[in-house]
């Protein structure tokens, strides 16, 4: 199981863009077929059973959706494509196997996600802090700003430091949901859970460090926010409101459009503002989200599939929001900063609904662990939160190429499938030990 997780932080590292990936391709390939063939005969790869693939079956649609939107894409990019199908095949029998570990063993599930999930992204976080420490870069990067600038919150405590753009991430903004992501976890989980070991702490550290050095305001405060509901959560036994969960992925948005203009007339608000108009356009969104209803508001038949990878090019929307990103080296290609937007622009509102029924399931299952332990129910439901908190300003749920995607799917198929197992919902499959 060490060999598939080190395999498992191979493939966040992005090496598909280089000379590297046709071994891992492979690599992950030969691992798929040859687990497939070997362990089917035995009924034993868990979630390609019968019943798990009922379970599962609208993360496994939302997968398929997506895969078929890059073949839609005009510069179908063949090579990244292959390596990222290789990869999810591979991450669903390493999901698999630690599904089948974590319901044969005593301990709890949030254990094994920590183990198997969070902390070969604390390795790959490591190593990326450790190449930004020695100076080491990558010429290879995607959807690069031609300038970044400076870290505008350390430069408010004294420290003058340019962003930071990692060695293995695919931009700023991506690599800060995952470092969100790990920060919001480990709030919870290490108050909660009482994950006190020297090594976490230290890891955590870094993580809260390379959060500051990408200035992603985002991933700052939402983890402060989201650990703050989890603690009311706990002492006051909220737990009615988890079934909610899947309003708030619609209903964010527009708190957000309402409320964050706003705090601009607030100087305590200011002083963390990129420029003059960041807080009341949220960093220019906001024309970015009328150009895209706009759009929506005159019913194409696109949108009910959507228009394929990078939809709000092939749309041609994107190009009216150009203006807003100056900044990069193709401002026309730029996503729309919303996850719902760039949902129903690559896939369509069946894409944004399956997403809907995986939530509102993962939101169900969490529900009902509440009622068994609170503190890895609340653990769990943090990761889900800052999926719904970051969606409002970040587009990551329908990029294969991101491990943004990597992390949210291993996440969705875990609680469905390991929490339906564990919580005997459904009367699941049972394994023999």
């Amino acid at each position: 199981m060490n060999f598939l997780r080190f395999l498992f932080f191979l493939g966040l590292l992005n090496i598909h863009i280089s000379v590297g990936n046709f071994y891992l391709i492979i690599l992950f390939t030969i691992l798929f077929f040859s687990t497939f063939i070997i362990e089917l005969n035995k009924s034993k790869i868990l979630i390609f059973q019968k019943y798990y693939i009922k379970q599962l079956r609208f993360i496994y649609l939302y997968i398929l959706l997506i895969f078929v939107a890059y073949t839609r894409d005009p510069e179908f990019p063949i090579i990244r494509f292959i390596y990222s199908l290789s990869f999810i095949l591979f991450l669903l029998v390493y999901l698999s196997r630690i599904i089948e570990i974590s319901i044969k063993s005593e301990k709890n599930n949030l254990f094994y996600f920590r183990k198997f999930i969070i902390y070969p992204f604390l390795y790959y976080i490591f190593l990326n802090f450790i190449f930004w420490l020695l100076n080491l870069k990558f010429n290879v990067k995607l959807d690069e700003e031609i300038s970044i600038g400076k870290s505008l919150i350390l430069s408010n405590f004294g420290f003058q430091v340019d962003r930071v753009n990692f060695a293995f991430s695919n931009g700023v903004n991506s690599y800060a949901v995952i470092l969100g992501s790990i920060m919001t976890f480990f709030s919870v989980d290490i108050f909660l859970n009482k994950q006190w070991s020297l090594k976490i702490l230290c890891l955590f550290f870094i993580v809260i460090i390379c959060v500051l050095l990408t200035d992603a305001r985002g991933a700052i405060v939402f983890p402060l926010i989201i650990s703050l509901i989890c603690y009311l959560f706990y002492y006051f036994k909220l737990k009615k409101i988890i079934k909610l969960t899947p309003l708030l992925f619609i209903l964010l948005p527009i708190f957000a459009i309402t409320i964050v203009p706003l705090l601009s007339n607030i100087e305590m608000f200011n002083q963390f503002s990129r420029n003059d108009t960041d807080l009341f356009t949220l960093n220019g969104r906001l024309f970015i989200w009328l150009f895209s209803f706009e759009d929506f508001m005159a019913f194409k038949i696109q949108h009910l599939f959507g228009y394929g990878f990078k939809g709000h090019v092939n749309s041609g929307v994107s190009q009216n929001w150009a203006f807003v990103f100056a900044t990069y080296s193709s401002p026309e290609t730029v996503h729309p900063h919303n996850s719902i937007l760039s949902i129903i622009f690559d896939i369509g509102y069946l894409g944004l609904i399956t997403m809907l029924i995986v939530i509102n399931k993962v939101s169900k299952n969490i529900y009902l662990l509440y009622k068994i332990s609170k503190k890895e129910a609340l653990t769990f439901f943090a990761m889900l939160l800052f999926i719904i908190f970051i969606s409002i300003t970040e587009s990551f749920l329908n990029d294969i190429y991101m491990n943004t995607f990597n992390l949210y799917i291993s996440f969705f198929i875990y609680i469905i499938a390991s929490e339906d197992n564990k919580l005997n919902i459904h009367q699941p499959i049972k394994i023999k030990k």
